[in-house]
């Protein structure tokens, strides 16, 4: 008899680098698509749907986030970081303030995006602006080893 499956246990993971989204008990650890290693972040369903263009850009409803969410959005990140090149600032203030303001933008447009970059409303160069980002291709992340805002950082 093979294993059991729980489905209310599958999530939605984004691959922060090409964009593929993977449902499932856990992220794949390389990216089928564009072969990034540990790229996988958790996300909504509504950023999935999004990102899949099953609904329009317009449409997405503006939400309430839960109580957890600051934890859960804090775990995403954790966990993103477990096996990478990258670790979180160790900045707590500027944590804390970079969690806020993923979580307003989600509450503001249903999706995390990143508090320190201009959207502009066109979907292909918002989807850009989805934390975690693919800031390994960022200038900042060459030149000062952290990503756009200061979140991620390289590992010593």
């Amino acid at each position: 008899m093979g294993g059991f499956i729980d489905l209310k246990m599958k999530r939605f993971f984004r691959c922060n680098v090409c964009g593929d989204i993977h449902y499932g008990n856990i992220p794949p650890d390389k990216c089928p698509t564009c072969n990034a290693m540990h790229a996988y972040a958790h996300i909504t369903k509504e950023e999935a749907l999004f990102v899949q263009e099953v609904k329009a850009f317009e449409e997405l409803e503006k939400k309430d986030i839960p109580e957890d969410g600051k934890e859960e959005l804090l775990k995403t990140w954790k966990d993103f970081t477990k096996d990478s090149t990258c670790r979180l600032t160790f900045d707590e203030d500027m944590l804390n303030s970079l969690l806020d303001g993923v979580l307003t933008n989600e509450k503001n447009t249903g999706l995390r995006l990143c508090p320190c970059r201009i959207r502009n409303g066109k979907r292909e160069q918002d989807l850009n602006l989805l934390c975690p980002c693919n800031f390994y291709a960022q200038q900042t992340w060459k030149d000062k080893d952290e990503c756009w805002c200061g979140l991620f950082k390289k590992r010593d």
